[in-house]
Formats: C-alpha cells, sequence, structure tokens
C-alpha cells in the first residue's frame, strides 16, 4: 500500500511506500521519495478525481478501466492495482495505490471498498497534512525572522564600524597635519641650524607621518565605499601633467632606495575627462608599491600609451613578481600574498582594493601580470578617453 501525497504548488508528489510481504508476515515502510507528478497515473487521479483500475493479463493487456501509466515506475509494475483519490474539499491532497501481484487480482468490488477506505481516512489524513504544513510554515517564518534579525544586527555592526573608522581617521588626521606642518617648517626654515644627522631625522618624521597620512586616506576612502558616499567628480584635465606630479610625489621615496623611474610619453599634453584626484591616487599608488616591492639601485618603467580611444597607464617593477595562482585576489580587500617578502614590506592591503573601485568607476579595467623572464611585476590599468 502506498499514499501518495500530491504538492499542487511544485508539482510534485512524494512517495509514502508501506509493502507487506505475505510470506513473512511483515510490513516494510520505505522512505518518502519525491518525483515528478507530471506523466504519471497520479496527475490523472488529481486532475479527474476519479480512482484508476488497473489489471493486467498473462499476456501483459490492460483489462482495467485506465490505459495511463506512470512514467516513473521503476523496476517494479504490479500485476494489478487501484488507485484512489482522497479529497479535502475539492482539493486531491492524496492518492492511495495497492498493488498486487498474485494471481488473484483486483477486481470492481476491490476498487469500491478502496473508494470507501479513501474517503473514510481523508479527513484525518488531510488533517494531518494540514498540521504539518502549518508547522513547516511556521519553522520557515522563525528562520526567516532571525535570519533577518541577524541581517538588521550585522547592517548595525557595519555602520558602528564604519562610523568609528571615519571619526577615528578623522581625530587621528589633526595632530598628523601639526606633526607634517612643523616637521615641514623645520626642514624649509634657512635660519635653523641643524647637524646632518637632525636634519635625517625630522626626515625620518615627514616620511612616516606621510605614511600614516596615505594609511588614514585610505582607510576614510574605504569607510566611504561601505557607506555607499564614494564618489567620482569628472572633469577635463592634462594627463602629461597630473603624471609629471606623480613622479614629484615618488621622487623621494625612489632617491631613498636609489631606484630610478623612467616614464614614457608619446604626448606633450594629453586631455582626458575623469576625477583628477582620484586617478592621480590610482598612479601614486601603483608606483609606490612598484617601490616597496623592488630592490635597491633598480629600475622601474612607466608608460603611458593612448590607442583606440583607450588610454592605458603600465608600470613595471623588478620585484618578485606574483606567487599567487589567482592574481586577481590581491585587489580584495585586506588581501596581502603570503610570502616571506610582502610580510616585511609594510601596508594595509587597500590600496589595490580602492585603485581597482576607482578604475571600475572611470569605466576601465586594470590587471597584475608577471613579467615575461619572471622578473618583476606588471600592473596596468585602462580607460576609455573621448577622441580628441
Amino acid at each position: 500500500m502506498t499514499l501518495l501525497e500530491i504538492d499542487h504548488a511544485q508539482h510534485t508528489v512524494e512517495r509514502r511506500h508501506v509493502f507487506h510481504d505475505p510470506k513473512v508476515g511483515h510490513m516494510y515502510e520505505f522512505q518518502p521519495k519525491t518525483f515528478p507528478l507530471e506523466g504519471t497515473v497520479a496527475q490523472q487521479v488529481a486532475s479527474t478525481r476519479l480512482g484508476v483500475l488497473h489489471r493486467t493479463d498473462a499476456k501483459g493487456e490492460n483489462k482495467g478501466n485506465s490505459k495511463l501509466r506512470s512514467k516513473s515506475t521503476g523496476p517494479y509494475i504490479p500485476r494489478s492495482s487501484i488507485m484512489v483519490p482522497l479529497l479535502w474539499g475539492d482539493e486531491v491532497i492524496m492518492t492511495l495505490w495497492l498493488a498486487r501481484d498474485s494471481e488473484v487480482m483486483f477486481d470492481d468490488e476491490d476498487f469500491s471498498l478502496a473508494v470507501r477506505i479513501a474517503s473514510q481516512i481523508a479527513g484525518p489524513i488531510a488533517g494531518s497534512i494540514i498540521t504539518r504544513r502549518g508547522l513547516d510554515l511556521a519553522e520557515e517564518r522563525r528562520q526567516r525572522e532571525t535570519a533577518e534579525l541577524k541581517v538588521t544586527a550585522l547592517s548595525e555592526l557595519h555602520e558602528t564600524k564604519s562610523n568609528f573608522v571615519s571619526a577615528m581617521s578623522h581625530e587621528l588626521r589633526t595632530p598628523l597635519t601639526s606633526i607634517l606642518a612643523f616637521a615641514d617648517i623645520l626642514t624649509r626654515n634657512p635660519q635653523t641650524e641643524f647637524a646632518d644627522r637632525d636634519i635625517r631625522q625630522i626626515k625620518v618624521i615627514q616620511r612616516n607621518a606621510r605614511r600614516l597620512e596615505g594609511m588614514i586616506d585610505e582607510l576614510l576612502d574605504l569607510s566611504r565605499m561601505e557607506s555607499g558616499k564614494f564618489e567620482i567628480f569628472r572633469s577635463s584635465f592634462d594627463f602629461v601633467s597630473m603624471i609629471e606630479e606623480c613622479l614629484e610625489n615618488a621622487r623621494p621615496q625612489f632617491q631613498s632606495l636609489s631606484q630610478t623611474i623612467h616614464c614614457e610619453m608619446l604626448d606633450e599634453v594629453l586631455p582626458v575627462n575623469g576625477d583628477r584626484g582620484r586617478l592621480l591616487q590610482v598612479v601614486n599608488n601603483l608606483l609606490n608599491n612598484a617601490s616597496k616591492f623592488s630592490p635597491k639601485d633598480t629600475d622601474i618603467n612607466l608608460t603611458i600609451i593612448e590607442k583606440n580611444d583607450w588610454l592605458t597607464v603600465e608600470v613595471i617593477d623588478q620585484g618578485p613578481g606574483i606567487s599567487d595562482e589567482n592574481p586577481d585576489r590581491l585587489f580584495e580587500m585586506f588581501y596581502r600574498a603570503n610570502n616571506e617578502l610582502t610580510r616585511q614590506v609594510p601596508g594595509t592591503g587597500i590600496g589595490l582594493h580602492i585603485s581597482k573601485r576607482i578604475v571600475d568607476e572611470h569605466g576601465g579595467e586594470i590587471k597584475l601580470s608577471n613579467r615575461e623572464d619572471r622578473s618583476g611585476t606588471v600592473v596596468s590599468f585602462s580607460f576609455p578617453v573621448p577622441r580628441r
């Protein structure tokens, strides 16, 4: 005996099979199994609300009132079977299926008996199904409410973190600005007589203060991105003069490591439309990374190419290259390659993430790769520029 629960919304049938073995007098109940409703005898019974009597003679010919065979019968095909609907209101909630393989097959009297049994058990079974479905819906609602509470809590925590990062960054910036200002005054005042050692120490203060300033700026940008306040302000400007400013900014760092920048630009003036400050930030970050990960006394190449209405900036260093199988992970927030060199080089893992966001906002792309001889890293970004 089998009960088939019909889910009209999902167009599926869940089989709950109880099998009687007359040889040992035991009942076997199989685990519920779900399969599609379409093309089955259960679909015919559910749609017509009429039972089906199926009998097969020794030649395999159908002698019952059903010519519809299930597409999902599997290897078990009984000699005779009865399937009748269990009705609750106008809906067929289940079907009762009886199967027999003996020489004595089901007849019309058995069919009438099955119809009466189905009418008697329909009410209790429907109540059980409705109760179970109600419990399932209540559990689904509880899980959904729990998930919504977790999302709300995470959102509030995320907002609190962003506000904290923003507030602390602004608080750190105030004393840092004073440190940088007075350090600059000490180095530029011609009346101040400092020994060479004192000058070097002041320059250490300046260098580390500017590094801290860059980290604070990155945290502020990250906070703006997470809060949806990160914006790009486009205007027309000369890209060549912007690159010259980048080179001027990077000169102290390269000089401290005896590194040389080779810059190749084919244009003296290159007007573009974009956010000058943000693109300046991207180039500064790429040059800074190239310097940090390259040995002393090495060359770093910066190339700017305009081709097919696209502008490409390429930075090539002589560092260790990329050992990661997936270089795109280096653009993820806070991700840093895990090797001995990166552990020695200071950094937060934010710069490339922010750079990618800036390039994306300009409709461009940024990528990392190794040089062909693996003697360094190639970082390039491109974005569209209008025809001049």
